[in-house]
């Protein structure tokens, strides 16, 4: 009857009067043995209490019941006290419109099919339905046709008010039912629509990451296949030695002015003692154990064995398929 995360106050005493006591032995009605239990009740119950009351003002006549059950629950209302109270009285479905603190609530009920749906309704007082149900369990049509005349064009507005009031709320909690469905699934499918883009991006991204590094590998190695004649060039006699350092400086201008240089410094130079990063000509990640940055060489860690390398020989790219 709770749901998770329900919580209650601790109570110093439960009170209640639920049943029917009438005793010939104590000269006891059904009404007095209601007003003896209440009778306690008032006596004993504080705002740590929890007061219980079933069909209270019942087993008299419905006006006095009435009036005094309205009297009780204005001075379970002065003490503070928890309450739940039930009832079939109209004078005292009232109280809740007259009292702050107090809530009307009913169980719905299927006035069709005469069948209680076992669901509190909060902040609607019940009919009773008394007619309905007499005229469904076999009561004569005539007798329950007088009744309905008898209780009067008034009595019947009332109910049929509150009827139309329940049947509003109804038919409120079905939409809001539905609203609710659709916003899980418009929320649902947001969710997939962002995991897709989020794999997408991702996937999006790694394959940056491989043409870049494919890119990387291949300027290394049309350096390396230019650089190794023109440094034998460069000792070559005159002019070509000349010339072939002003075009090893020219090259090494090219790279240096390459979008991926410019990314391998800029993480270079982010780079802290322990940090990781791959070696491609190694084909491995190594762990860095030192940067000299006027140098401009790390040594890594390679196993049991460290190895000093210029920073263009480390890189943070990583082929996927090593990843």
């Amino acid at each position: 009857p709770a749901a998770p995360g329900t919580q209650v106050p601790f109570l110093s005493g439960v009170f209640v009067d639920i049943g029917d006591e009438q005793a010939i032995q104590q000269n006891l009605s059904t009404f007095s043995g209601h007003v003896k239990r209440i009778a306690r009740c008032l006596r004993e119950a504080d705002r740590d209490s929890l007061v219980l009351l079933d069909e209270l003002g019942a087993g008299t006549d419905p006006e006095e019941g009435g009036a005094l059950g309205y009297a009780v629950l204005e001075a379970l209302a002065a003490r503070g006290a928890f309450a739940v109270v039930t009832t079939h009285l109209g004078r005292l479905k009232d109280f809740a419109y007259e009292h702050r603190g107090a809530e009307n609530g009913s169980m719905a009920f299927d006035r069709h099919s005469l069948r209680p749906l076992y669901r509190l309704v909060v902040g609607v007082p019940g009919a009773s339905h008394a007619l309905d149900i007499a005229a469904g369990v076999g009561m004569p049509e005539d007798v329950v046709a007088r009744a309905r005349a008898v209780l009067g064009t008034r009595s019947r507005a009332v109910e049929e008010v509150v009827e139309q009031v329940v049947e509003a709320r109804q038919q409120a909690e079905a939409e809001r039912r539905r609203s609710s469905e659709l916003v899980r699934r418009a929320e649902e499918t947001e969710r997939q629509a962002l995991a897709k883009l989020n794999d997408a991006q991702m996937r999006g991204a790694w394959m940056e990451e491989e043409a870049a590094q494919m890119l990387d590998e291949e300027l290394r190695a049309a350096r390396q296949l230019l650089e190794q004649p023109l440094k034998e060039f460069a000792n070559a006699p005159q002019p070509w030695a000349g010339k072939a350092r002003r075009l090893l400086d020219a090259l090494s201008g090219l790279f240096k002015g390459t979008t991926l240089h410019r990314r391998r410094m800029a993480f270079v130079g982010g780079l802290r003692k322990d940090d990781v990063v791959y070696v491609p000509q190694l084909r491995r990640r190594c762990t860095v154990k030192k940067i000299d940055r006027v140098r401009e060489m790390l040594s890594v860690e390679v196993g049991a064995m460290r190895l000093e390398l210029p920073f263009e020989e480390v890189s943070w790219l990583q082929p996927l398929d090593e990843r």
